[in-house]
C-alpha cells in the first residue's frame, strides 16, 4: 500500500483537497469537481483495486458521495469521497462504462437519493420503490417527510 499512496496523490494532485490516512486500513481522499471518472479507472484499471460500493449522504452543503475500492493485497480500503453541491439537480458521472456492477448501486442513489448518473442508461428503472412511487420523492433525503396512518 506505500507505493499506492503516493501514486495517487501525484497522479491526481490537482482534484484532491484532502487526504486522511490516520485511521487502520482506511483512506479517505477528498476531490473537487465531478472527477470521480478519472480516479475510479486509474485505481481499478492500473492500480488493480477493486471496486466495492458507492454510498451517498445529504449534508446540509450538499449530497457526499463515497467511493470505496479495495487494496486487496494490504486489506486497505480507500474511499474518494466529493461532495455534489447542487441539491436541486445533483449529477455525476457514472463509472459504470468501467464496471458493469456500479450500474446497480447507481440505480439505488438514484432511486433513494435523487443523483444523475449521467451515462447510466438504466437508472429510471425502480429497483428498490414500487412502480407507482412519486417522481422527485427520495425517500432517504432529509427533507424526506413519513406520513403517518392514525390506526385509532
Amino acid at each position: 500500500m506505500n507505493d499506492i499512496l503516493p501514486q495517487i496523490k501525484e497522479r491526481f494532485n490537482d482534484v484532491i483537497t484532502a487526504w486522511d490516512d490516520s485511521h487502520e486500513r482506511k483512506v479517505y481522499v477528498d476531490i473537487s469537481g465531478n472527477g470521480i471518472f478519472p480516479v475510479a479507472d486509474y485505481t481499478f484499471n492500473v492500480l488493480g483495486c477493486r471496486f466495492i460500493t458507492i454510498s451517498a449522504s445529504d449534508m446540509p452543503q450538499g449530497i457526499e458521495m463515497l467511493y470505496h475500492f479495495s487494496h486487496d493485497l494490504s486489506g486497505t480500503v480507500i474511499s474518494f469521497r466529493l461532495l455534489i453541491a447542487d441539491k436541486a439537480k445533483p449529477s455525476i458521472e457514472s463509472i459504470s462504462p468501467l464496471f458493469i456492477g456500479s450500474r446497480w448501486i447507481e440505480r439505488e442513489v438514484h432511486e433513494l437519493m435523487g443523483v444523475n448518473f449521467t451515462g447510466n442508461s438504466e437508472q429510471a428503472k425502480h429497483l428498490l420503490l414500487p412502480d407507482d412511487w412519486p417522481g422527485g420523492v427520495f425517500p432517504l433525503r432529509k427533507d424526506f417527510i413519513v406520513k403517518q396512518e392514525n390506526h385509532d
